[in-house]
């Protein structure tokens, strides 16, 4: 079978049948009927200010504005769309940011949670802050046409950013999507023709999980331009990397119930729970999830951040998990964090949540002709959004008609406090 993922899945399928596997114990991709086609449509962030937002990816990634939705509450959707490349860069993700101030979200709310990770964080360009930190590990990896070009804006605009250094080769480029609290990775090697401050530089990945403080000092970097051992195949693909509280549960469940298959993680001994743990999934088209506890980099803990930084991962898990309601198909605030895949017929996923009685919610967007179900990851508090234009079930469709995705349809707040840490 070689490394053919789809070759062992199909393997995998016939073996658990032949043996009467239980069905809630096989892939999803083993329990539908016909082939599902789910690909990596999009991500939507939570953002205070999605003007700011989208005007940035506009100006440095190349973005293009596609729509602009408001609300009388003073609610804002604004979509763009990242530019595509016919190589293995792929890109043309849809990207939304989203206002949703009449939504509940308890009372450590995104503007909070803004607020605190720029607190967390510092400035990216001076180390001031807690590099590498667990809250890090939440970004969405994707290419730009002229990462060069952006690195020189970036510099010369005063934008905050760090990279990496590898024989003699600049390494993705880490920057904060205003008003949202989250970086971005801008994938890619790179060699501008003027080499960077030292202030920008840190280690590579795979060394950051057991000294996530360390900076490169002057007397680490290489005097040569080039790498001397890249080769075109060597290039990182299109990720969502989320900082998890359980890696593992998050891949099981995206094999369970998403359509994704479980690879092995290419980050090296020490992220298989030395310093950290990580886990990876990826789909038929080759997006992946890289889901990662990085133990070593619990600064809200180690460095006795709280109150101010009230949350490190796993206790921003338990806050979302408790806020959550899909049993009353309650949209919070917290699920405009999301990757977005578009299936080729949502019937077959809700039918096997429904048998597995997994809860999830259900809204619909008419003007678009789809509807999607949110799902919220066990133990980790990560939601995901999985949207078609075909859901014939009649039941399905009668929920999604009933289920019109609003940013301003006022909902029950579900009173939470905020949690107290020990």
């Amino acid at each position: 079978l070689g490394n053919d993922t789809e070759r062992w899945v199909s393997y995998i399928c016939e073996e658990a049948h032949a043996k009467s596997a239980h069905p809630q114990m096989l892939p999803f991709r083993c329990r539908v009927p016909t082939v599902q086609k789910i690909k990596i449509w999009g991500h939507s962030y939570a953002s205070v200010d999605p003007e700011s937002s989208a005007r940035f990816v506009e100006k440095y990634f190349g973005a293009k504005r596609l729509k602009d939705i408001r609300g009388d509450c003073g609610a804002r959707e604004i979509e763009v769309q990242y530019p595509s490349f016919d190589d293995y860069r792929g890109g043309g993700l849809h990207i939304k940011f989203v206002n949703n101030p009449s939504k509940p979200a308890g009372k450590y709310d995104i503007a909070a949670f803004v607020k605190s990770m720029a607190l967390l964080y510092g400035n990216l360009s001076d180390n001031s802050g807690h590099h590498w930190n667990q809250f890090f590990d939440s970004h969405l990896g994707f290419y730009v046409p002229k990462v060069v070009g952006m690195v020189e804006a970036f510099m010369h605009d005063g934008v905050q950013f760090f990279t990496g250094l590898s024989s003699g080769l600049y390494q993705s480029v880490y920057v904060v999507i205003p008003a949202t609290g989250k970086i971005v990775e801008v994938l890619g090697d790179y060699a501008p023709t003027v080499p960077l401050p030292v202030n920008h530089i840190r280690m590579g990945s795979t060394d950051q999980f057991c000294t996530p403080k360390r900076r490169l000092s002057v007397q680490d970097i290489p005097t040569h331009a080039l790498g001397i051992n890249y080769h075109s195949g060597d290039a990182d693909i299109n990720k969502t990397t989320m900082a998890s509280a359980d890696p593992d549960a998050a891949v099981n469940f995206a094999v369970r119930y998403l359509g994704a298959s479980r690879i092995q993680q290419g980050r090296a001994p020490p992220a298989d729970g030395q310093c950290a743990k990580l886990a990876w999934a990826q789909w038929p088209d080759g997006h992946q999830w890289h889901l990662v506890d990085a133990k070593a980099a619990d600064w809200v803990s180690f460095d006795h951040l709280r109150p101010d930084i009230p949350f490190n991962i796993s206790d921003l898990a338990e806050y979302i998990e408790d806020l959550r309601h899909f049993d009353i198909n309650q949209y919070d605030q917290w699920l405009d964090y999301h990757d977005i895949f578009h299936l080729s017929n949502l019937t077959a996923i809700a039918q096997i949540l429904n048998n597995d009685g997994v809860s999830y919610g259900v809204w619909s967007r008419p003007d678009e002709g789809t509807c999607s179900l949110y799902l919220s990851i066990p133990r980790n508090g990560i939601a995901v959004e999985m949207r078609s234009s075909e859901y014939e079930a009649p039941w399905l469709k009668r929920k999604c008609e009933e289920n019109v995705f609003s940013l301003c349809t006022a909902e029950q707040e579900v009173n939470r406090e905020l949690p107290s840490i020990v």
